[in-house]
């Protein structure tokens, strides 16, 4: 997964020791739970061309290669209520 432009932005204008919070739908490793996401994945997959879900290690990822540090899951919830936070 490629660092999408708005983290990349957000880490480059951070101060230091500044925490970035994502809220969105978090997959299970199977992407076919919870079922709200499973539904939006196929949404996005017919409305974009590169839309999608991501799992918490995608995010995590996605989040290091940026440079954030300490991701964590503050809160899971089956809808787009699940928010991942980072340290820069």
């Amino acid at each position: 997964m490629s660092k999408p432009q708005p983290v990349r932005e957000g880490f480059r204008r951070a101060r230091s020791r500044c925490r970035i919070a994502i809220r969105d739908i978090l997959m299970d490793r199977s992407r076919t739970s919870p079922l709200p996401g499973a539904l939006f994945a196929v949404n996005m997959l017919v409305a974009t061309e590169g839309g999608g879900t991501f799992t918490f290690d995608e995010l995590r990822e996605d989040l290091a290669a940026t440079g954030f540090t300490q991701a964590a899951v503050l809160r899971h919830d089956a809808a787009m209520n699940s928010i991942v936070v980072a340290r820069k």
